[in-house]
């Protein structure tokens, strides 16, 4: 995703964080019992796609729809307690994400990787301004 400066954001650490913070609300909600919650909570962030705290790029989080990564989920939940049937569920998942969207209005931080530019803000390489190839500015004939 791109701020409107151009720079590189990286939505996954942030998205991490709510993801996280979302499967321990189910977990709470869905009364999952204390000493296995730690299990559950990374069960959940396992089942889309989030290891080691990095996103799989080919995971539910990083390419899957709400409803799968809702699936997906519910269905790692399932082995730790009784999960509501998926529309119920689902929007379950819902009123629990708005709350946490509404409460955590961080800006996502640039991306690694990402070069700086004369006055300091980051932008991709791969994207010069008009006029320029690579670094090099085109002179008009």
């Amino acid at each position: 995703m791109w701020d409107k400066d151009g720079t590189l954001l990286d939505n996954f650490s942030v998205w991490i964080r709510r993801e996280r913070s979302l499967i321990e609300f189910l977990c709470t909600d869905l009364e999952i019992a204390g000493n296995l919650r730690s299990d559950a909570v990374e069960s959940g962030l396992a089942a889309i796609g989030i290891r080691d705290g990095k996103v799989d790029p080919h995971g539910e989080l990083a390419g899957g729809t709400e409803a799968s990564i809702c699936d997906a989920i519910s269905g790692a939940l399932s082995d730790f307690g009784q999960v509501p049937e998926p529309e119920e569920f689902r929007r379950l998942v819902n009123g629990r994400l708005h709350e946490i969207l509404a409460r955590d209005t961080e800006t996502p931080p640039p991306a690694p990787r990402c070069s700086r530019s004369p006055n300091g803000s980051p932008y991709p390489r791969t994207a010069p301004g008009p006029g320029h190839v690579g670094q090099q500015k085109i002179s008009p004939r």
